[in-house]
């Protein structure tokens, strides 16, 4: 499979995964009320949290050690497994402490639940990194759909029938424990035959905990600055204010999304197609950003625009004091197509990320608690745009140092301009039907159906690479089936 269907493949599957979050809400927000669902979205900004700090970005790790280790594979993965139950355990003793001191989790009442789920969720969660190092996209999306449509039908009756967020968490926990004695079973009649040379076993588990490490943390910052915003609303502002501005954050989550997949698949592939010389070595990474930077340019403008019409379309009318954020944060979309991280895990030079990522949790407390009485739901939305460009700043002058090339050299600078043209010559379309027109879901689809016909005309009229190479591979498609 190639490495563009491959990420649109994983893209598809992990939007799939994260149904309950992606597809959920716009059917949960027409089940439950405005308050019910900014306590449902409080719960998982919990999850989120205790989900980074517990997997220790372990599971990630196998990304990198089985292509380049592949006959340890046994070891890696329990080892693996091992070192997720201890975080997991770690993080639930830890959050449990500081709520009982601390009244860390304030008014909220499900923290027993929180411990489950976490528990179950995290651990035994290794098989879709493992199938994606080896190259099994189709099992990854056959496991990755399987889950989200048991979880997004398990929540979605329960609000139906129940109309109660406890009885939508616990259908949650239900769905992760038949996963995960699903995953277990599996495990062990895939592994406990198997026997691996012992020669290296210590030399891999330093190298995994090596590769691990910088990466945890970094996760977990990155984690805290992108719920950290949602919890001050929360305590600040209210449930109803949280639930304004997840919808907000919509765009955001799904355009991370789609470029992790794609990095994902790309990660791999590199590692083991490394050439020697950096520049050559990173070709591929080069054009995938081309083509990022190519579709979210136009993602991100047609998001604006409509902003309005979108937010009201999929939430409805009560989720209308969403759309200023919606529209502002559609800029970090754009922002997130130079993953610079990349690079440096590619060299295997993790902690060279750590300062980037420290950077961010100071500038969104301090910006959002400086803002946040005078801007509401503004605040935390500029605080996190701001983050994520001094995060791309320091992270470039990292890999720059590292590698010793020229920002000149690292991007295809004349493909981002040519791509960046035609986008500014085709963008009046948008402005017209956007401005002029009485907007509505009709006057939007066509909009940006006349705005995405334009853009790639002159995609093609100034022979930009990366869409000549897009529209050979859907030709050959198309003329095979």
């Amino acid at each position: 499979m190639s490495l563009v269907k491959s990420g649109l493949a994983l893209s598809i599957a992990r939007l799939a995964n994260q149904a309950v979050m992606f597809i959920g809400p716009i059917i949960l927000v027409r089940l439950i009320s405005v308050h019910d669902y900014g306590v449902y979205r409080e719960f998982f900004v919990y999850v989120n949290i205790g989900s980074i700090l517990g997997c220790f970005a372990v599971n990630r790790s196998l990304l990198y050690m089985i292509p380049k280790y592949g006959e340890y594979e046994r070891q890696i993965v329990l080892q693996s497994i091992l070192f997720v139950l201890l975080g997991s355990v770690a993080v639930i003793g830890l959050f449990w402490m500081l709520h009982l001191n601390l009244n860390l989790f304030g008014d909220f009442k499900y923290v027993p639940e929180l411990a489950i789920y976490l528990l179950l969720f995290l651990n035994l969660d290794y098989v879709e990194n493992l199938w994606l190092a080896k190259g099994l996209i189709r099992h990854v999306v056959t496991y990755t759909i399987t889950r989200s449509v048991f979880r997004l039908v398990a929540v979605i009756l329960c609000a139906w029938y129940y109309e109660s967020v406890s009885s939508m968490i616990f259908s949650l926990i239900c769905v992760e424990l038949v996963r995960m004695l699903f995953v277990f079973v599996y495990t062990l009649f895939k592994y406990s035959n198997i026997k691996v040379p012992n020669a290296r076993s210590s030399k891999i588990t330093t190298e995994q905990v090596m590769f691990f490490s910088p990466l945890a943390l970094m996760a977990s910052l990155e984690a805290t600055n992108f719920n950290i915003g949602q919890l001050i609303v929360s305590a600040k502002l209210g449930e109803e204010a949280l639930a304004y501005f997840f919808v907000g954050t919509y765009a955001v989550m799904i355009s991370s999304l789609v470029y992790g997949s794609v990095s994902d698949v790309l990660f791999p592939t590199v590692i083991r197609n490394d050439r020697g010389k950096i520049l050559d070595t990173l070709e591929p990474w080069r054009k995938v950003t081309n083509f990022y930077w190519l579709m979210m340019l136009a993602v991100c403008s047609i998001g604006a625009a409509y902003a309005e019409t979108i937010v009201i379309f999929l939430f409805s009318e009560a989720y209308r004091p969403a759309i200023p954020v919606f529209r502002l944060l559609m800029l970090a979309s754009l922002i997130q197509c130079f993953d610079f991280n990349f690079i440096i895990r590619v060299l295997n030079k993790n902690v060279n990320s750590v300062l980037g990522y420290l950077v961010l949790i100071p500038i969104n407390l301090g910006v959002t608690y400086l803002l946040i009485d005078e801007l509401g739901l503004f605040a935390p939305a500029i605080a996190f745009l701001l983050a994520q460009v001094a995060l791309s700043v320091i992270l470039c002058g990292r890999v720059l140092s590292l590698t010793g090339i020229r920002l000149s050299e690292l991007i295809d600078w004349q493909q981002i301009v040519s791509i960046s043209t035609c986008f500014l010559l085709a963008l009046p379309v948008t402005y017209f039907f956007s401005t002029h027109l009485e907007q509505s879901i009709v006057t939007a689809v066509i909009g940006s159906a006349v705005f995405l016909i334009v853009y790639l005309v002159l995609l093609r009229l100034l022979k930009v690479e990366v869409a000549i190479q897009g529209a050979e591979i859907l030709r050959n498609k198309l003329s095979r089936n």
